[in-house]
């Protein structure tokens, strides 16, 4: 009962917080405007397709259509290696196949169903409109010529980590999911002269159920559809049946999700002799989900390490009684040296049995061994937990097996790499701040040599926002919550006025800022990473809602908000998950690790006097071509020149007073640096 309160909370929290994002000021969520991951899928696809362009093909054989499908006919979307369906059962690719969207799935992996295409953005990023067709799952042809009693199966869940589908609005229209059962064969109808016409071998839809959406999100629920012998004329068992699965809503995002999973076509009794994994293990640090390779390793294990695995594991039988479970545990594996570091179960363990139609979150002790991790020849590490379940009588063994990375790169990192929503604050001025804390002694001076972001703005140059939305990128020392000091400033180690989303040079789906010169991490070891903004906007920084701190339901106390602007003004995060920011930070010499020297902010020049009176001066560290850009803070630009001297002056007397932001582009290099300058008369 408990972690299904999760799901009827963390619906009320993206209730509140959805409306936020029209409404009040404050914290907000919104949906993706992209799928990134299927973006970056699309990419390789295009790139594979390129290459194979010119080749010769691989034989001469004449393809031949595929035969049909027999039931039993299961999918539960488990360990798929692809972010599509399994072509050898589906049709189409529309859906998402992803273990992120969706809370408490029947088995590990589902089909979410949104409004975004499989390349991973709307159908129609102008219309803002709901009741209108978005993704679709349709089977290949099913053999049923030798059936007479067959169900269809599945489990199907409302929003998950998405945006939930809306229940009827004023018009009388809701968000809606359907079952569509398939009728192939030779129609007649009335041509315009009111004649007879024939057309062949056409496919038309049946639609068998429906639910709609009620602007909530729902546990997984299971649904039976039986296949009828008839259906007016219609004749089901025959040997090109086929099933799809519509959802119906808003096709202009991550908008209206269903997740689906679990289908099963068969004339079998309902019950499934299945103990499935549900997810995979947690990551094996606290509190982060990564961190730097020669931060960790130069730290006290102890500090940032579990002590358990976590088995979630879901009985999908209905058997009186429960069933028990015997082998379950985990093996923990370095990829780099490809052997086993640590495994369970050792010696002889007892069955575990879990109820009837029942999850269990099931906590193993873990103890790595860290000192034989090897590192790779970039100096970082990567071990893979396999987590696992056994029971005896199971018919789906491909669920009993889940796998989580865990890496040491170069970055500390709450998030795990994948946004369910965008984050932002609405406010004329305000603040996010994401708290840090660097594990090492003070003999051991770290540094801060780059920071990133996950901006969920698209990779659309015409993506409303792009170069609209200005704000400054910050590194504290501290941050005040105790409202009685207003000189915030003075807290600052590095700050990056005037930037904006940016939508190229991404690692990752991350945007990386590698500072010009590296700072040292405070003696406290603790510092934040995050941004303020003069203007309301919503920026949509990635959320990753999967996060968990303390629980799925408490707020994310390393996360911190300036409502009010002032800098005196920070308090805790309201929301449960985090936002996608994260600190490079490296104890030996700083390397850059293969990041393009293009990434890199340029900060070498000063500008002073800053406030002016309109006349501002421009000194570079080096010679070079540069191209000076003016723009008001709503992203009109206002000027440009250009210059070739070490110093310069810039006259912008002729402008209001007000805040401006001066792009100083390096025309040679075509590094970017953005400061913000204020005019005072």
């Amino acid at each position: 009962m408990r972690r299904y309160l999760h799901i009827i909370v963390f619906s009320l929290i993206l209730s509140l917080v959805y409306s936020c994002v029209y409404a009040q000021k404050g914290e907000a969520l919104k949906p993706l405007n992209y799928n990134p991951v299927l973006a970056n899928k699309a990419k390789e696809i295009k790139a594979k397709k390129a290459r194979l362009k010119n080749q010769p093909p691989t034989s001469t054989g004449t393809s031949t259509s595929r035969p049909p499908l027999h039931v039993p006919f299961f999918d539960d979307f488990a360990n798929d290696s692809s972010v599509y369906p399994n072509d050898t059962l589906w049709m189409d690719s529309c859906v998402y196949v992803n273990n992120t969207m969706c809370i408490l799935p029947p088995s590990i992996g589902v089909a979410t169903f949104d409004g975004l295409n499989k390349w991973g953005y709307p159908y129609n990023i102008n219309n803002d409109s709901n009741g209108l067709p978005c993704d679709t799952l349709t089977s290949r042809p099913i053999d049923l010529s030798n059936e007479k009693s067959d169900t269809l199966r599945f489990f199907i869940q409302r929003g998950g980590n998405g945006e939930p589908p809306n229940g009827p609005g004023t018009d009388g229209l809701a968000d809606s999911f359907l079952v569509e059962f398939s009728d192939t064969g030779t129609f007649t109808y009335l041509d315009f002269k009111g004649n007879d016409s024939v057309v062949h071998n056409l496919t038309y839809w049946i639609q068998m159920w429906d639910t709609i959406g009620n602007d909530s999100s729902s546990p997984f629920w299971q649904v039976e559809v039986a296949v009828p012998a008839a259906h007016g004329d219609t004749n089901f068992y025959r040997n090109n049946f086929q099933f799809r699965f519509r959802s119906i809503g808003n096709p202009s995002g991550n908008l209206d999700v269903w997740n689906l999973d679990y289908v099963r076509l068969d004339d079998l009794p309902a019950e499934n002799e299945d103990m499935a994994m549900c997810s995979s293990t947690k990551s094996l640090l606290r509190p982060y989900y990564s961190m730097p390779y020669n931060v960790f390793f130069n730290s006290s294990f102890n500090m940032n390490t579990c002590d358990s695995v976590f088995l979630n594991i879901k009985n999908n039988d209905n058997y009186p009684g429960g069933r028990s479970i015997f082998p379950y545990g985990y093996k923990v594996i370095d990829e780099v040296c490809n052997r086993v570091l640590v495994t369970y179960p050792t010696g002889n363990p007892q069955a575990f049995n879990i109820n009837p139609l029942q999850d269990t979150i099931l906590p193993i002790p873990v103890s790595v061994p860290w000192t034989n991790v090897c590192a790779d020849k970039d100096t970082t590490a990567h071990l893979l937990t396999k987590t696992f379940v056994h029971f005896s009588l199971d018919e789906h063994q491909r669920n009993d097996t889940a796998y989580a990375r865990q890496d040491f790169n170069y970055d500390f990192a709450y998030d795990d790499g994948s946004a369910e929503l965008g984050y932002g604050i609405n406010n004329v001025s305000g603040g996010v701040a994401v708290q840090f804390n660097d594990p090492t002694s003070i003999n051991y001076p770290d540094k801060i040599w780059a920071i990133a972001f996950h901006y969920n703005t698209g990779e659309d140059a015409s993506d409303p926002g792009i170069g609209e939305k200005y704000f400054n990128i910050k590194i504290w020392s501290q941050i005040n919550t105790n409202g009685n000091d207003l000189q915030d400033y003075k807290y600052v180690l590095y700050e990056w006025d005037g930037q904006s989303p940016h939508i190229t040079d991404t690692l990752n789906g991350f945007t990386i800022y590698v500072l010009d010169t590296p700072i040292a991490v405070p003696d406290t070891k603790t510092f934040y990473v995050g941004w303020t903004q003069a203007t309301e906007f919503f920026l949509n920084v990635g959320y990753d809602a999967n996060y968990s701190l303390i629980d799925n339901d408490s707020p994310n106390t390393n996360v911190f908000v300036d409502i009010g602007g002032t800098g005196s003004s920070w308090q805790t995060s309201s929301l449960p998950g985090t936002p996608m920011i994260r600190a490079y930070v490296s104890t030996d010499s700083v390397k850059y690790y293969g990041i393009k020297p293009a990434n890199k902010i340029a900060g070498g020049f000063k500008l002073y006097p800053n406030p002016s009176s309109g006349i501002f001066n421009l000194q570079f560290d080096n010679a070079g071509k540069y191209q000076m850009q003016l723009y008001n803070i709503t992203g009109q630009m206002l000027d440009q020149e250009s210059t070739s001297d070490q110093a310069s002056s810039l006259d912008y007397s002729k402008f209001a007073n007000g805040i401006y932001i001066l792009r100083v582009i390096n025309t040679g290099t075509g590094s970017v640096a953005n400061k913000r300058i204020v005019i005072s008369k």
